[in-house]
């Protein structure tokens, strides 16, 4: 997918994701909810989650979105599928808010992306006063 824009969309009870990210260069997603995921793991409100190395995680930016009482992450980034030879990933989190989170999860967590592993993609995630209520 390329270019993809969402405003205001509500995922409700999902069973494994309220959205997974397989291959996007240019996505925004503005003022979106993603709210009672359960089910199948990993249950996060929002997982980017690249399948080949030749797939895209770029120019991604999610605002002011609220991941409520999912079962897993609020927001996941799994990039252990890309490698070094793969297109830079830029993900940003931008004034995101999430409450609900369990034991043993994240507010943003990020898989594949390991400062020691030579074989890491390039690229970046960020998270721009996105908070964990």
């Amino acid at each position: 997918c390329k270019d993809f824009k969402v405003e205001r969309f509500i995922a409700s009870n999902n069973h494994r994701q309220g959205m997974s990210i397989v291959s996007l260069l240019g996505g925004e997603f503005d003022d979106c909810n993603w709210e009672s995921t359960q089910g199948t793991a990993p249950q996060a409100g929002v997982d980017v989650e690249p399948s080949d190395p030749k797939d895209y995680a770029a120019n991604i930016t999610f605002r002011r979105n609220w991941a409520v009482g999912n079962g897993g992450s609020a927001f996941q980034c799994d990039l252990r599928r890309l490698t070094a030879t793969s297109a830079p990933v830029s993900v940003t989190f931008d004034g995101c808010l999430a409450t609900g989170i369990p034991n043993g999860h994240q507010l943003i967590r990020v898989e594949g992306f390991h400062r020691n592993d030579t074989d890491k993609p390039p690229g970046l995630v960020r998270w721009n006063e996105t908070v964990w209520l």
